[in-house]
Formats: structure tokens, C-alpha cells, sequence
């Protein structure tokens, strides 16, 4: 099965917690893990998170140089647009998945 993406729950409030859930780069992982998978999934959970962080300040970064229109100046960071979501769509199953605790919108 293919885990959730870490910084897709980290930017929605959703849970987060590497001792038990799987990232969809660690998909070998189960939800049942030795000390040492925990330990490679909580790795990975800061490479990716400050990987996304990074990757946000450089899309702004281009945003504000390349998306230049009237008003421009009063348009809300991509942070604040990625962290505004309604609704998410995830394509799992708890019988084909991990069951993990999830919030009403998704």
C-alpha cells in the first residue's frame, strides 16, 4: 500500500506521526515497524518536510517575479494558499491501506 504524502498532512493540520504512519517514499515501510524504520521514517519526514518549505520560498520567489499583474501586491503567500484547502482528495482504503486517523475533509 502507498502511505499519505508527510508534508500534505503537515500543511492541512492532519496527523502526522512517523512512528506509525507510512510516507508514500517509504512505501517497503508497514504499519507494523521495527525501532530502526521508525528512525528512517522520522528522517525522512524532516527531509521532506523542509525539502516542501524549501521548494515553497523558491515558487514564491518565482511567483513574485513572474506573476506580475494589478494588485499583485496584496495577493496572500503560496504558504497561506497551500494551507487553505477545503477539501482533500486522497485515493486509499482502509482495505486496501493502513488505517490511519483522518479528519472530516478528507
Amino acid at each position: 500500500p502507498l502511505g499519505d504524502y508527510f508534508f500534505d498532512n503537515e500543511v492541512n493540520g492532519l496527523p502526522n506521526n512517523p512512528a506509525y504512519m507510512v510516507d508514500f517514499s517509504t512505501v517497503y515501510f508497514t504499519d507494523k515497524m521495527s525501532f530502526v524504520d521508525r528512525l528512517i521514517n522520522t528522517v525522512d519526514l524532516i527531509g521532506c518536510t523542509a525539502l516542501s518549505y524549501y521548494y515553497i520560498s523558491v515558487n514564491q520567489q518565482l511567483a513574485d517575479e513572474l506573476a506580475i499583474y494589478p494588485g499583485w501586491e496584496t495577493r496572500p503567500p503560496i504558504a497561506n494558499l497551500i494551507s487553505d484547502m477545503a477539501l482533500v482528495l486522497v485515493n486509499s482504503h482502509h482495505s486496501v491501506g493502513y488505517s490511519y486517523p483522518k479528519a472530516p475533509h478528507v
